[in-house]
């Protein structure tokens, strides 16, 4: 048997990076957050309740300030302690809240409180 030597290979294609794969998926990604963000700030807020997100690192207490700020009333704790619902006849209440110190405020996507679990049929 005799022996031959093989050449390496050293023109292999170069290959694109991995993160460019996922570039599809990450502006698809971005169009539906951006499109689902726009679908909750335009929805009207006829029966006065909003969510209002203070900072990440607000407690309980400062993110009840913004709404007392505000001069709105709280209505539920959200699970994070810089997120609640709250409350407001005011046309003026999110411009207010945002003057308070809150990050957003958009309209609550359903109505919280006695009222909102006897308008969805689970109230007693």
């Amino acid at each position: 048997m005799t022996a031959t030597s093989v050449a390496p290979v050293t023109n292999f294609p170069k290959r694109r990076s991995a993160l460019l794969d996922f570039a599809p998926c990450v502006g698809l990604l971005a169009v539906g957050l951006i499109g689902l963000t726009v679908a909750s700030l335009a929805r009207s807020s006829e029966n006065g309740q909003y969510v209002i997100i203070a900072a990440p690192w607000a407690d309980l207490g400062q993110t009840i300030g913004v709404v007392a700020a505000a001069d709105g009333g709280l209505l539920e704790i959200g699970g994070l302690s810089n997120v609640v619902i709250a409350a407001s006849t005011r046309p003026d209440f999110p411009a207010s809240a945002r003057a308070a110190g809150a990050w957003l405020v958009f309209p609550s996507p359903r109505v919280a409180g006695c009222i909102g679990a006897l308008a969805e049929g689970t109230g007693q």
